[in-house]
C-alpha cells in the first residue's frame, strides 16, 4: 500500500543566538503538529527542518540549539533536521558529537567548491564514534535542496512551509505495466487533502526510494531484466529516472526537492545482497550517481583517509558533469560489515 514517507516541516529562523530562539521555533512547532491533524494524511514520519546554521556558530551555540529544540520532548517518530552546515562554520568539527547527542538529529555539510572537501574526512568520516551516527549525516553536492527527504535538505528560504515525501513503490510497479490511473487517484486524493492549506505547500518529493523489502533495486532488476552492477544497469536506472520526471510532469500535485531514483544501500534488501556478493561495488554507485540522485547512499565504506578522499572527489566531479544538486552518505567502518541499530546488517562495499 501507498503511504506518505515522511511529513516535513519547514521551519523559519529569525535570531540563532537569541532569547527568543527557543519561544519562536517552539511556536513554528506547534502550527505543524496542528498543521499535520488537519492534513490527515497519516505520514509515517513526521519531520522538521531549520536554515543552515550561521557561520559563526560555535560548538557551545549548536548545544543550546539542540537543549531548546530537544526540550519539547518529541515522540519517536519525529526526526529534526537541525544542522545543515557548510565546511567553513565554526562549528563543522563538533557536528559529529552534536549529532551523537540524539538519535532524531540530523545534519549535511553543503559542498559547493572542490576545496571544501579539504579537511572534511578528518573532521567528519575518521572519528573514532558509533557509526550509526554516520546515517545522519550527508554531503550535498552544488546547492541547498528544500527536499522532505533527510538528510539532504535545509530550509534555505527561511520559510514556514511543509513538503512530502512517498512510499509508492506498489504503485509506481503497477505504472510501468501500464496501470496508471490507482497512482494517478492517489496523489489526486493527496491534492484534496492539501488544498486548503496549498499557501505553505512546498511540493512533493517524488523521488522512489525503498525500504527493505519494498526494495527499488527489485524493481529495477524485473521491469528491465538486468542484475544490478552488470551491464545494463545505468540504462535501466535512467529509464526509471525519466518515469518519474513523466510523473512530476503531470503536475497533479506540485514537486520540490530531487525527484528521482534513489539507491540507499541500507534500506534496501535486494542492494544489500548484491553489495554482499560483490556483484554491485564502489564504482557503480559513484557512477550511479550520474543517473539518479543518489548513487552512494548508505554505503559502508573502508575508514581508510585516501578510499574516503577520493570518493569526496568523485562525487564532486558527478555533480560538476550533471549540473543537479547529488547527495552522498557513507559509513566508515572497519571490517568486513556492521549491524546498524535501525537497518539491520550492512556489508562493506568492495571496489
Amino acid at each position: 500500500m501507498p503511504t506518505i514517507r515522511a511529513l516535513t516541516f519547514f521551519i523559519p529562523v529569525y535570531d540563532w543566538f537569541s532569547n527568543q530562539f527557543k519561544k519562536d521555533v517552539e511556536n513554528f512547532i506547534f502550527k505543524s503538529l496542528e498543521l499535520s491533524d488537519k492534513l490527515e494524511l497519516f505520514q509515517w514520519t513526521t519531520r522538521f527542518v531549520l536554515p543552515p546554521i550561521p557561520k559563526n556558530s560555535q560548538a557551545k551555540d549548536c548545544s543550546k540549539i539542540v537543549d531548546s529544540i530537544l526540550s519539547f520532548n518529541f515522540k519517536n517518530n519525529i526526526l529534526l533536521q537541525a544542522f545543515p552546515v557548510t565546511p567553513d562554520c565554526k562549528c563543522i568539527e563538533d557536528i559529529v558529537d552534536i549529532l551523537s547527542l540524539d538519535d532524531k538529529i540530523y545534519s549535511t555539510i553543503l559542498v559547493s567548491n572542490e576545496a571544501d572537501i579539504d579537511g572534511l574526512v578528518n573532521k567528519i568520516y575518521l572519528r573514532d564514534v558509533d557509526p550509526n551516527i554516520y546515517t545522519r549525516i550527508s554531503i550535498t553536492y552544488g546547492n541547498w535542496v528544500e527536499t522532505a527527504y533527510f538528510p539532504s535538505t535545509a530550509n534555505s528560504r527561511n520559510k514556514f512551509g511543509y513538503s512530502v515525501a512517498l512510499r509508492y513503490l506498489d504503485l509506481m510497479s503497477r505504472y510501468l505495466m501500464g496501470e496508471k490511473e490507482p497512482l494517478v487517484g492517489f496523489l489526486k486524493e493527496l491534492k484534496d487533502k492539501i488544498l486548503n492549506y496549498e499557501d505553505y505547500f512546498y511540493g512533493v518529493d517524488y523521488s522512489l526510494s525503498p525500504w527493505m523489502e519494498e526494495s527499488v533495486g527489485k524493481l529495477i532488476e524485473k521491469r528491465y531484466n538486468i542484475t544490478l552492477g552488470g551491464s545494463g544497469t545505468y540504462d535501466a536506472v535512467y529509464k526509471l529516472n525519466k518515469e518519474i520526471h513523466n510523473i512530476v510532469s503531470m503536475n497533479i500535485v506540485s514537486s520540490t526537492g530531487f525527484n528521482e531514483v534513489m539507491l540507499p544501500v541500507g534500506e534496501d534488501n535486494l542492494l544489500k545482497e548484491r553489495v554482499k556478493d560483490k556483484t554491485l561495488k564502489l564504482g557503480h554507485l559513484e557512477g550511479l550517481s550520474s543517473v539518479c540522485v543518489v548513487g552512494l547512499d548508505m554505503v559502508a565504506i573502508k575508514k581508510d583517509e585516501f578510499i574516503i578522499n577520493g570518493v569526496l572527489h568523485d562525487m564532486f566531479s558527478i555533480y560538476k558533469i550533471k549540473g543537479k544538486p547529488i547527495g552522498l552518505r557513507i559509513i566508515p567502518i572497519e571490517g568486513d560489515g556492521i549491524n546498524l541499530k535501525k537497518f539491520g546488517y550492512l556489508p562493506l562495499i568492495d571496489f
